[in-house]
């Protein structure tokens, strides 16, 4: 417990960020089974938010760089986990 928990994290880490960046970017389940607009990923909301006929790419470009920000903030969070699990198997 002691000697495996620690060797571990980074390793939990990395797919703590991986996961997190997979659910944040679901989108085709969502389109398929959410019937309600208040439950859409950010994704599937950027895709709703072009019109039937216009597009206001500032807008969207907008969207797009406000939902990067979660992201990056759980990327820095687990940075340093992060880079020591995928270079945990590297020879030095």
């Amino acid at each position: 417990k002691d000697i495996m928990l620690p060797l571990a994290k980074p390793a939990v880490s990395t797919l703590i960020v991986f996961q997190f960046m997979k659910s944040w970017n679901e989108f085709l389940m969502p389109l398929l089974y959410l019937q309600d607009e208040s439950m859409r990923p950010i994704p599937l909301g950027l895709m709703f938010f072009q019109g039937a006929y216009t597009r206001d790419i500032g807008l969207i470009a907008a969207g797009v760089a406000i939902s990067t920000v979660p992201v990056i903030a759980v990327y820095l969070i687990f940075q340093r986990q992060f880079v020591k699990g995928l270079t945990a198997g590297a020879v030095k």
